[in-house]
């Protein structure tokens, strides 16, 4: 998990961290829980095999599964940090329509960067099928922000919300309609970071997350 090799020797000193990889080729559109699912199996077994306390620090679809993993195992989970997690639509006080042509205009800034990076799932090996099961996996809580709000409220221990300014596969909005949707949620909005402000802003992102840190008692980091 090269991504998070900038920020993992800082969370090291205090615990020990475990960087986990969704299974994509394992799950299939036939799985009803897809990618999202076979995830938070993987993850559920990590946290239940050792009694130390945990906290979870997950990115995109992976803070997603930290956040179901938190709320099914909510004795065990001491901590959580959602690094641009996948959020459902969120007005944040806007209309509709203003509500959809922001979504509209971070979709066309994600398409164009993917284009010019050219390095989306076909950089890991993803098959289109492999590709379509990790849209099906979002596709409940995506289409129903009821159902992703109901696991959130779930969650007892303390939640991080990290996020970047621009982010376009997830607009900045979206994290300040879900920290106001859940008010103990702490929001720390990273200025200029993209969707990997762990990866890309090191520095701001341990800013953000060591302090909050300080404040819980893990001795286990999963990620």
């Amino acid at each position: 998990m090269a991504e998070w090799d900038r920020v993992a020797p800082a969370l090291a000193r205090r615990g020990e961290v475990l960087a986990l990889e969704l299974p994509v080729a394992a799950a299939g559109l036939d799985d009803s829980g897809g990618l999202v699912g076979a995830g938070q199996k993987m993850v559920r077994r990590v946290v239940c095999h050792d009694p130390s306390p945990v906290v979870l620090v997950g990115h995109s679809m992976g803070a997603l599964v930290a956040m179901l993993t938190a709320a099914a195992e909510s004795e065990r989970v001491n901590g959580l940090v959602l690094t641009a997690p996948f959020l459902p639509l969120g007005r944040y006080g806007r209309s509709r329509l203003v509500t959809a042509g922001d979504y509209a205009r971070h979709r066309v800034l994600f398409i164009a960067g993917a284009y010019q990076r050219r390095q989306p799932a076909r950089a890991k090996g993803m098959s289109i099928r492999e590709r379509a099961a990790g849209l099906q996996s979002l596709a409940r809580f995506g289409l129903r922000p009821a159902a992703f709000h109901a696991e959130a409220a779930l969650v007892r221990c303390p939640v991080l919300l990290v996020h970047g300014s621009s982010d376009h596969y997830v607009p900045p909005a979206f994290a300040r309609a879900a920290a106001k949707r859940h008010p103990a949620w702490e929001l720390r909005m990273i200025d200029g970071a993209g969707h990997f402000p762990h990866r890309d802003n090191p520095a701001a992102w341990l800013a953000a997350v060591e302090p909050w840190l300080a404040s819980t008692p893990p001795s286990a980091t999963a990620s």
